[in-house]
C-alpha cells in the first residue's frame, strides 16, 4: 500500500492485516475493537487498482460501494494496490 503523505509504502504479508502492517512500519495509529465494528482505524482510500474486500460492519453498504474509507483491521485489497491517506496519523 502507497502512503504518499507519509512518503512510503508497506507491504501487507497474507498473514497481517492493514492496521497491523502500517503498525509495524511505525506509523501511528488509533484502534481499538479490531474487529471492523469502531472505525477508529479507518483511513481515506485516494486510489485502488483492485478490489476492497470491506470485512467491517462499521460502515454501511452504501458507504462500502463509495470505496472512499476502510477499516484497516480487517478489510484489505484483492488482486491490485491500494493508496491511502493517513491524514493525521505520522510515521
Amino acid at each position: 500500500m502507497k502512503i504518499p503523505r507519509l512518503g512510503m509504502e508497506v507491504d501487507v504479508p497474507p498473514n497481517k492485516t492493514m492496521l497491523e502492517a502500517l503498525e509495524a512500519a511505525g506509523v501511528g495509529m488509533i484502534s481499538d475493537c479490531r474487529r471492523g465494528e469502531c472505525g477508529l482505524c479507518a483511513l481515506y482510500i485516494l486510489d485502488v487498482s483492485g478490489t476492497v474486500d470491506h470485512r467491517d460492519v462499521f460502515f454501511s453498504d452504501e458507504e462500502k460501494a463509495e470505496n472512499r474509507k476502510l477499516c484497516t483491521c480487517v478489510s484489505r485489497v484483492a488482486g491490485g494496490d491500494i493508496t491511502i491517506d493517513t491524514a493525521d496519523r505520522a510515521a
